[in-house]
């Protein structure tokens, strides 16, 4: 037995007039426009889509840095903040903070060389992923050599990481640094340390300055 809503519809539609009733044309037309309005659709969720689930990561260097006996001794915190809203999985090969010295150099044109550094300080190695809107931050020490022409000091944190997603494991490290930079996204973060130390003869000079008074003011004092 026909429910009886279904077969009154039925009825209607049979006996609407042409007037009423799309044509093919119409129909097709029809669904042109809603096709084009679906796909439309479609390709902006997709867009917004991925901007918000975005792996997205901030990162910011602070540190203080002391010249002693020919040696730059850097202390710093290393701060990483995800920004996304999907969970980022850390690879720690080809991440740390890589350091390059600025010297004085006549022979350059703007007086100034930049040396990187054949070294880099692990970060974060205790961390194997950062959730959605958490933050995570480790400190660092490190001793650096470094003779009287070097003026300024210059930091650069590299971070690689993918986005983690539910249901899939974390991928296996990579098994060089190569490798960790093609399969993950890199973030990074600079800073630049200016050095106050004075040049050679000028630190002698004043050395000898405080000796001489030293000694003036001890045979005052006798």
């Amino acid at each position: 037995m026909h429910d009886s809503s279904s077969v009154t519809a039925a009825l209607w539609l049979a006996h609407l007039s042409p007037w009423q009733w799309p044509t093919l044309d119409q129909w097709e037309k029809l669904a042109k426009i809603a096709a084009v309005v679906l796909g439309g659709a479609w390709v902006l969720m997709h867009y917004w889509r991925g901007r918000t689930f975005k792996s997205r990561l901030e990162l910011a260097v602070s540190a203080g840095v002391q010249k002693l006996d020919g040696r730059l001794q850097v202390t710093g915190k290393v701060v990483a903040k995800n920004i996304g809203l999907s969970k980022i999985a850390l690879e720690n090969l080809g991440s740390g903070i890589q350091y390059s010295l600025y010297k004085q150099d006549s022979t350059s044109a703007d007086g100034v060389t930049a040396t990187e550094l054949d070294f880099a300080t692990d970060v974060f190695k205790d961390h194997e992923w950062i959730e959605p809107g958490e933050t995570v931050s480790d400190e660092f020490f490190s001793v650096i050599v470094a003779d009287d022409s070097v003026i300024a000091l210059k930091l650069r944190v590299n971070q690689l990481g993918r986005p983690q997603t539910w249901g899939r494991r974390k991928p296996k490290s990579a098994a060089t640094a190569e490798e960790a930079a093609s399969r993950n996204t890199q973030w990074s973060a600079n800073k630049v340390f200016p050095l106050s130390a004075l040049p050679v003869e000028e630190r002698k000079s004043s050395f000898l300055k405080r000796l001489m008074h030293g000694i003036d003011g001890l045979m005052k004092g006798d």
